[in-house]
């Protein structure tokens, strides 16, 4: 693929973002103002250099330096509304027509001003509730210790659904609630069925893993503000067929990442933005969803690291097989040994030092020792049938107040508003509800 056509594609997901949108806010007062400030988002995003490709098509990162990302003033966005969908016409990892969906009516949310908080870190890793990751006696030392007294702990935060993990990732980056596929994590890779609609709420009704293209996540309204984002997965280049960046099954197909296979324990559920359409079908997913050996590289200087970075551990490192397929210990000693080796890295780069944030969130909870799925078996319909014991998450940041806790009711949802509200963004679907932590954790990122 020539740099031009890898251009092409970064600018057509950009405008297919914008598209939808416009499409909710055409009736809206502010319409005029949103189409000038996308229209600059589409400018900004096709100016960037093109990274070189291999004879496979995958962007590659330079051989002599990251590729400069560009950190433009953030551009207010309309309220983010299904449309009816236009098949997708640019090349991807995967390209899959969607049907089309409900429209929804957008909600009038005010929007905080952006913050002074420009880079956010977050890494997900598997819970084993709140007090064995933080307390006195957690074999987590690095976490409990070192930078526990360096943050500020949310003691409160809970998973959304204590069964399984990737409802607890999608609502952390796309505001969707369980479902029944969700739950049972999507051992089998399916879209949505045909006739699937999205309610006024943003809510993806029924069934289903692959969200339409109409529905957005937060990489879709961090590129249609003009910033930055990137996913880090660690182990997505070990599979058998040789895939460098956003991984995932075919759709239709199993999963065979549900469990850790010696010398490849990347897990698809664990890399919620291959879940969206919207990011598969045009080139985002491929540009932007990497393998974790890249951050080290990106993290180079303020203008290589992206304004969002999601670091996804494998299986071993997350904390969520006891013991590792590898020999490691697992749970929170191996997902410990991960923040020890890359915690460091992120605080010491640029871009943290001058205005960062890193989450350490335990979005899911602790699986059933020497099975490496949870310990609560999934439901099937409805809600989780109790609510999930506290996991923790943990914010490091000069803006934060080091050595304190904060005791709301956090959740997954909770993460995806508050970098919305960090970034001046509009909440998408459930997060339109959470609670953000921004005033009551980040008292220095927000006002004068």
């Amino acid at each position: 693929m020539t740099r031009a056509r890898l251009g092409a594609i970064a600018t057509l997901s950009v405008i297919a973002t914008a598209f939808v949108l416009l499409d909710g806010a055409r009736t809206s007062p502010s319409h005029a103002a949103l189409e000038a400030a996308l229209r600059h988002g589409v400018l900004v995003h096709a100016a960037l250099p093109a990274r070189a490709t291999s004879d496979s098509g995958v962007p590659q990162r330079p051989a002599v330096a990251p590729t400069p990302v560009s950190h433009a003033a953030p551009a207010p966005t309309a309220p983010p509304s299904p449309a009816t969908p236009s098949p997708p016409s640019g090349p991807s990892a995967t390209t899959h027509a969607s049907s089309p969906h409900a429209r929804a009516t957008p909600h009038a949310v005010a929007v905080p001003k952006p913050s002074k908080v420009k880079h956010v870190f977050v890494i997900a890793l598997t819970g084993a509730g709140a007090q064995a990751a933080f307390g006195a006696t957690s074999p987590a030392h690095y976490l409990a210790t070192e930078l526990k007294r360096r943050g500020t702990l949310l003691s409160g935060f809970r998973p959304v659904d204590g069964a399984s993990d990737l409802p607890n990732y999608l609502a952390m980056t796309g505001g969707q609630p369980p479902n029944p596929d969700t739950r049972g994590e999507c051992a089998t890779f399916s879209d949505f069925p045909p006739d699937a609609a999205t309610g006024s709420d943003g809510v993806v009704k029924g069934a289903g893993c692959l969200y339409p293209n109409t529905v957005l996540s937060i990489g879709d309204q961090l590129t249609a503000s003009r910033h930055t984002w990137r996913a880090y997965a660690e182990d997505l280049g070990s599979g058998s067929g040789g895939v460098q960046s956003c991984r995932h099954p075919h759709p239709g197909e199993a999963d065979d990442t549900l469990k850790a296979r010696a010398g490849d324990q990347y897990a698809t559920r664990h890399n919620p933005f291959v879940y969206f359409h919207s990011l598969l079908d045009l080139g985002d997913c491929m540009a932007n969803d990497v393998a974790l050996d890249r951050l080290s590289g990106d993290l180079r200087s303020v203008s290589t690291t992206p304004d969002y970075a999601f670091l996804a551990p494998n299986l071993c490192d997350s904390g969520t097989e006891t013991p590792c397929v590898d020999g490691r210990p697992g749970g929170l000693a191996s997902a410990d040994a991960f923040l020890h080796e890359w915690v460091p890295r992120i605080l010491g780069s640029p871009a943290y030092r001058r205005d960062g944030l890193l989450v350490i969130t335990f979005p899911s909870s602790a699986p059933a020792p020497g099975t490496g799925t949870p310990a609560t078996p999934a439901a099937t319909t409805g809600p989780a049938a109790a609510s999930p014991a506290p996991t923790g998450t943990l914010l490091l940041s000069r803006f934060a107040r080091a050595g304190t806790t904060v005791a709301g009711p956090y959740d997954p949802y909770s993460v995806l508003r508050s970098v919305e509200d960090l970034f001046g963004l509009k909440p998408l679907a459930r997060a339109n509800h959470a609670s953000s932590f921004v005033k009551a954790a980040l008292p220095g990122a927000v006002g004068g």
